[in-house]
């Protein structure tokens, strides 16, 4: 009788035990703060806000992709790049964070005109590195040691120097440049002489490519399908399910992304997500219901998301966690 009553006093004993160990610690990413607003609202209208790589900008565009703006992530020194058309349409921050890379639009009469931009963002000057055309069907693109920017100008890729200090990427593999040709990422790897599509992708139409940090990878969308990621070459490709907009972390191993909603003429509803690149540890980031969360990008030292809110043109930065 008594080793009867010691046995259930144990297995008392250790269910308390268990009951007070501490629950089962899954890998992610959490929001530390509430957003704080740095720019936009009322009478401004901002969104697509991009942080420069060294962390001392914020640039963004205004509706419709008209203008360019950069400000401190302390939301002071508000100030304006231009006001030319499309300016704010797929801009990009060169690797040292100095200036900006887009694509600017003019009208002669009712003729539409392109020419690659470069703006200076310490002294908010703009350079033009090409003659104002009607053919850009691509927008402009970084090599790796930012001393050249290059685009495909309907036939073949063209190059553009710009000027910069060259910077090295350990990683860089400089003679391999991803561009879209007519809605189809292609690859050219001037080394070997060769042009070719993503594997097993080759026949699907892409858009919003994004190369990572040290240039070797590139995550884009298919068109009416998902979002991918694949090696710098196109070889490998990864489906991360559903997402749009993806821009890559500093160190290159998770990607911020939104899921938007739309009725077919407006969107109804966006989120903001974190993903590592191989696909695992897919994170919806909990934010209040009031808000329609779009087109995040990641601060230097990877701690922190800015984003707009498509209501009301505000730009908002939050802080995160991640728990291995």
């Amino acid at each position: 009788m008594r080793m009867r009553k010691n046995q259930k006093t144990n297995r008392f004993i250790l269910l308390l035990f268990c009951l007070l160990l501490p629950g089962p610690v899954f890998a992610g990413w959490t929001v530390r703060s509430q957003p704080v607003k740095i720019a936009g609202g009322g009478a401004d209208y901002f969104m697509h806000p991009r942080w420069s790589p060294d962390g001392k900008y914020i640039a963004f565009t205004g509706q419709n992709y008209s203008g360019l703006w950069l400000v401190s992530p302390d939301g002071t020194g508000l100030t304006p790049l231009t006001d030319e058309a499309a300016a704010g349409f797929g801009f990009s921050w060169s690797q040292d964070g100095t200036a900006l890379l887009t694509r600017i639009s003019r009208y002669e009469g009712f003729r539409r005109l392109h020419a690659v931009t470069l703006f200076d963002a310490a002294t908010a000057t703009a350079r033009q590195l090409t003659d104002l055309r009607g053919r850009m069907p691509d927008l402009p693109r970084w090599t790796p040691t930012q001393e050249r920017v290059y685009f495909f100008n309907g036939s073949t890729l063209e190059f553009a120097d710009t000027g910069l200090k060259p910077v090295q990427r350990s990683k860089a593999a400089t003679t391999v440049l991803p561009y879209i040709r007519y809605s189809h990422i292609e690859i050219q790897d001037s080394r070997k002489g060769t042009t070719h599509r993503i594997s097993g992708l080759e026949n699907e139409r892409s858009i919003n490519l994004e190369i990572s940090p040290d240039f070797s990878k590139i995550a884009f969308e298919v068109v009416g399908g998902n979002l991918f990621v694949a090696d710098i070459d196109g070889s490998n490709p990864i489906d991360l399910g559903p997402g749009f907009r993806p821009q890559w972390s500093p160190d290159g191993r998770f990607l911020a992304f939104m899921l938007s909603e739309d009725d077919g003429h407006t969107f109804t509803a966006s989120d903001i997500y974190i993903i590592r690149a191989d696909g695992s540890e897919r994170t919806r980031l909990q934010f209040t219901e009031d808000r329609m969360e779009m087109d995040p990008s990641w601060s230097a030292d990877g701690t922190k998301l800015v984003f707009h809110d498509h209501r009301n043109g505000e730009i908002y930065i939050v802080e995160l966690e991640y728990t291995n």
